[in-house]
């Protein structure tokens, strides 16, 4: 477990979103208006969506998604 500070959860769903082919979840606190604004975002570029399941009893969010499985094409392999 960890902890992930409002400011900080944008990049958090980005790096859910350009992971392997795979589900990821992760619990967050109170969204704010730039992660909103973020999953809009990253609906337009990756054409990801994330499920969001409320959970009352603790105020907090859980979401889920499935990478793209996003690879560098321009780095060299060995």
């Amino acid at each position: 477990g960890g902890c992930i500070d409002t400011s900080c959860q944008s990049i958090a769903l980005l790096w859910m979103t350009l992971t392997p082919e795979d589900v990821s979840r992760i619990r967050l606190g109170t969204i704010s208006q730039y992660t909103i604004e973020t999953l809009r975002l990253l609906k337009q570029a990756f054409d990801i969506e994330f499920k969001i399941t409320p959970e009352v009893e603790t105020s907090t969010v859980m979401m889920s998604c499935l990478g793209t499985g996003y690879r560098n094409m321009a780095r060299a392999s060995t």
